[in-house]
């Protein structure tokens, strides 16, 4: 089975850039042959241009509700890859079935709602995610935990609102008034050390600075202690009061201890962006659904870069929690062969459209392997 990549935001930039290239592409084939090539424009309209990239963000999305002049594009488009990869087929002397990402679109409308009905999902910033995690009692709490607590809930709320944390980090130094007497979050350290006003930590932040405070936060409220029975993690007492006052997130009942959710990931499995397109993640789910399901295997082996284990990590997990995977039955296993470097030394992007032809590559293989032996 081939799973082609033939659905997704790449798909939007080739139909909205066909779209003003040819506007007669209905009834007037497009001389669009050299796929390489024209991929590389869309690309460089989508990374330049927002009004494009907004575009071709919404024709994704008219596209998986099946917009037929988007799928006739769509169809274009695929036959023209189709006619390489045939020619790949019979050098190689292969039978394949092709069975793409977009099989599966199908699928994924029912999917995500059961998901929701059955409260297996829930909506975080308008977004339809799947939240992989455990309780964990509060005196077991971990560095990683901890780092995890606040991406995934507390920095998410403007940290001005949440009195109990700015108290917790003001008494450890992290939380000062700059020249102006706004309070401050420090983020960094040394010549990189910056203040951030509390009113702007929040979900806006963006992933990347999110973690990164997340991050050195928890080193410093997670100190290592000794003692008598050995070395202890001790969570700071203060951010445990924040942990309490935060609605719902703390878990108390008599029988057992103080206990909170921690997610196993630091950002959630997202199966319906905001918009109301599908995700990579949507259509994961959905194959390996269809292929426990449907097909009934016993394993699937998934063969990436390393780069996507996470990515599968994440799947496998929000496969196990809503049911579809089950451990005891079947397997699931992600093979990482390193990453694929360019001449140049850096990792090579297929969404970037600089990667090396397979059949460039079939050609150069017995060359090399020929000037080697000799």
């Amino acid at each position: 089975v081939n799973h082609v990549g033939d659905w997704g935001t790449q798909f939007g930039m080739l139909i909205a850039h066909l779209k003003d290239n040819y506007p007669d592409f209905k009834t007037n084939t497009p001389p669009i042959s050299d796929l390489v090539a024209f991929y590389k424009e869309s690309k460089a309209r989508f990374d330049a241009d927002p009004a494009f990239k907004e575009r071709a963000q919404q024709e994704v999305v008219a596209l998986q509700g099946g917009n037929e002049e988007n799928l006739k594009a769509w169809r274009l488009i695929c036959e023209v890859s189709r006619v390489e990869f045939e020619k790949i087929y019979e050098r190689l002397e292969v039978t394949v079935e092709e069975k793409g990402e977009s099989f599966y679109n199908p699928y994924m409308p029912s999917m995500v709602q059961e998901l929701m009905d059955a409260k297996l999902a829930d909506v975080s910033d308008g977004a339809k995610v799947i939240v992989s995690g455990a309780q964990v009692p509060l005196t077991d709490l971990t560095q990683a935990d901890v780092e995890r607590l606040l991406q995934s809930n507390l920095l998410k709320t403007p940290m001005n609102e949440q009195p109990a944390l700015v108290q917790c980090l003001t008494n450890e130094g992290f939380v000062v008034d700059d020249q102006e007497n706004v309070q401050c979050l420090k983020v960094g350290s040394g010549k990189k050390e910056r203040l951030l006003a509390l009113t702007a930590v929040d979900s806006n932040m963006g992933l990347e600075t999110a973690s990164k405070i997340a991050k050195g936060l928890s080193e410093a409220l997670v100190k290592t202690q000794k003692t008598k029975q050995g070395k202890q993690l001790v969570v700071n007492a203060g951010f445990l009061d924040a942990l309490h006052a935060t609605p719902g997130l703390v878990s108390s009942t008599e029988e057992s201890a103080d206990s909170v959710f921690v997610p196993s990931f630091t950002y959630p499995f997202m199966i319906q962006k905001r918009d109301g397109g599908f995700t990579y993640d949507t259509t994961d789910l959905a194959a390996l659904r269809y292929r426990l399901d449907e097909e009934n295997v016993d394993r699937v082996i998934y063969v990436t870069d390393v780069g996507q284990e996470p990515h599968f990590m994440m799947l496998f997990a929000a496969a196990k929690d809503v049911g579809y995977f089950s451990p005891q039955k079947q397997r699931c296993d992600h093979v990482g062969f390193g990453l694929v470097f360019g001449p140049d030394g850096k990792k090579l992007k297929t969404r970037e459209g600089d990667t090396i032809r397979l059949a460039d590559l079939l050609d150069e293989a017995p060359k090399r392997s020929y000037e080697e032996s000799v």
